[in-house]
């Protein structure tokens, strides 16, 4: 009795181990609410409808998955891999393909980021990611054209992905 007893408490801290900071971190990425999550309120109805209505059309049309995440960025969180497990945990694009992009705004750090999946990396390269951020988003966003910003952005990376799984 007392042995299965201290089995039982050893696994407990085992899987306390291991499954707390993935519950933990599971907790903190948004909830997927469509191609567009303006957790911010930083674009209009009418904006965030007319990308949603892109988005949408856009993925209809290539089956790849561009989806917008305006927040924040979590206390001691990396940029680069939280944006990476919020584009996992969303299940952006499909997973044969794996040809998802999320464009993550973090409004409390002044960052932008884009994660892309394997399957578009042949034409969606980190320099392209880097350049639609450098020269789309980030010009708009010093004027504060953040609509403008992001649907240039958005509309570079469609072209860029456009024939790679049509």
């Amino acid at each position: 009795m007392n042995v299965s007893k201290q089995l039982y408490q050893k696994l407990g801290l085992w899987l306390g181990i291991f499954l707390l900071p993935a519950l933990i971190w599971a907790q903190s990425i948004p909830a997927y609410q469509g191609f567009v999550n303006d957790y911010k309120n930083l674009l209009t109805p009418s904006q965030k409808q007319q990308l949603e209505a892109t988005l949408t059309t856009f993925a209809t049309q290539t089956s790849n998955e561009i989806a917008i995440l305006i927040s924040d960025l979590p206390d001691n969180a990396d940029l680069s891999n939280y944006s990476y497990q919020v584009a996992r945990g969303w299940g952006l694009g499909s997973k044969e393909e794996n040809n998802g992009v999320l464009v993550a705004i973090y409004m409390n750090v002044r960052q932008v980021d884009i994660e892309v999946g394997y399957g578009l990396e042949p034409v969606i390269p980190d320099i392209v990611a880097f350049n639609v951020i450098q020269q789309d988003i980030t010009p708009a966003f010093k004027q504060q054209q953040y609509f403008q910003g992001i649907a240039q952005g958005v509309q570079t990376l469609m072209t860029a992905a456009k024939e790679e799984f049509n």
